[in-house]
């Protein structure tokens, strides 16, 4: 009888010892699964926010070209004079009108021949 109950031990055992060793590999892989999406969501996040670093680099080059631009002399006199038509003293202005387009003909009214009689008589 002492047999059969070291047997059932030695059972119960091996049992609880399969069912902690599942119980583990479980556990690893739920937490590698979870490691593996947080680590795709940063990825992305990290993706998108490159995009937008990229996009912010190229307005400020813009933006600072636009600046150069605009300090210059040549084009901050150039737009002063275009937008107060201020001449210098030994320039001329010429005003030319603008260039119309060919008038459309005005249209002919085509009546019936009866009522175009009926005009030349009454």
């Amino acid at each position: 009888m002492e047999s059969t109950k070291k047997q059932g031990e030695k059972g119960i055992h091996a049992l609880g010892k399969k069912v902690l060793v599942i119980a583990i590999l479980t556990m690893i892989c739920y937490l590698f699964a979870k490691s593996l999406l947080d680590f795709r969501q940063k990825q992305q996040f990290n993706e998108s926010y490159l995009k937008e670093y990229q996009k912010q680099l190229e307005l400020n080059k813009k933006l600072k070209s636009d600046i150069a631009r605009s300090t210059d002399y040549y084009t901050v006199e150039k737009n002063v004079r275009e937008k107060l038509n201020r001449l210098k003293p030994d320039e001329i202005e010429l005003i030319l009108p603008k260039i119309s387009t060919i008038p459309t003909p005005t249209p002919t009214i085509n009546l019936p021949v009866y009522e175009q009689w009926r005009r030349v008589f009454f």
